[in-house]
């Protein structure tokens, strides 16, 4: 059953992939409005789940490191970012120099 969630999961990146691009050669907008009335009260996704424990295990990364780390696209990192901030989740966006740092509150922590 977990080998097929993660499948399900994989498709649907997949698609928010191809949505994302689709938008943007577009030269779409997602309205906020939108976003916040699909995704209240919904738990996180897989992928923000090991968005969150990556952030729980390092003081603070960039959007490159959490890249590198989970293989994923940037433009889908910063979507999972954005979605789980919606979501409510205590995450910190700050810079050291100019390049952005993303934390997460050590006392907000998720169960698996």
């Amino acid at each position: 059953m977990l080998e097929l969630e993660k499948k399900i999961e994989k498709l649907n990146e997949k698609v928010e992939e191809i949505q994302l691009a689709i938008s943007q050669l577009k030269g779409e907008r997602i309205r906020a409005q939108d976003i916040l009335e699909k995704d209240k009260k919904e738990e996180l996704s897989v992928r923000e789940k090991e968005i969150m424990l990556l952030l729980n295990s390092f003081p603070a990364l960039t959007i490159e490191e959490i890249t590198k780390k989970l293989g994923l696209t940037e433009d889908l990192i910063r979507k999972y970012i954005s979605d789980m901030l919606i979501k409510g989740i205590p995450l910190v966006k700050f810079y050291r120099g100019n390049q952005l740092y993303i934390s997460a509150d050590k006392k907000f922590k998720i169960r698996h």
